[in-house]
């Protein structure tokens, strides 16, 4: 004889999908929707991502003393998606140099890396994000929210 399923707390499978679907119609519906910190509980990123055309967006990097060079894929108020050639460890804090496109210039922050796409497979550039920590100044923030504001970029997905 199998024994009858008990969830989390001893619940029976009835109570458990009973949960689910009403857990699922709150989520769903209004406020519920995003959590206390404004992130979307299917999309936790607080801010929205822009694409950027890689081959026109460069960005430099400085980290533990090295200078790197690559191109930008997406941006967003607190963050950019970027590839370069040799990998930056996550958890590492960066000065950051991001072309805008179009604007002329360039924007200064600072941040840490927060993923690296890292297969050894896979030769050639290494994909990998940061989160900002600080823009040298608040014109450099201003800067990329004129820019991501500006209509020109189409949003990621």
């Amino acid at each position: 004889m199998v024994p009858p399923y008990r969830g989390r707390g001893g619940a029976t499978r009835a109570q458990c999908l009973r949960v689910n679907v009403e857990s699922r119609r709150r989520i769903n519906t209004g406020a519920d929707w995003v959590d206390n910190y404004g992130m979307n509980r299917f999309n936790r990123r607080r801010f929205e991502r822009f694409s950027v055309l890689p081959m026109y967006t460069r960005i430099s990097v400085c980290a533990g003393g090295r200078e790197y060079s690559g191109h930008v894929y997406d941006v967003s108020e607190g963050g950019v998606r970027f590839e370069l050639d040799e990998p930056v460890a996550p958890g590492t804090p960066v000065s950051l140099e991001i072309g805008l496109p179009g604007s002329g210039g360039a924007i200064r922050a600072r941040g840490n890396v927060v993923w690296a796409s890292v297969d050894p497979d896979e030769p050639g550039p290494t994909r990998m994000a940061a989160a900002f920590t600080a823009f040298e100044q608040a014109a450099d923030r201003e800067s990329l929210l004129r820019h991501l504001s500006s209509g020109r970029l189409a949003r990621a997905a």
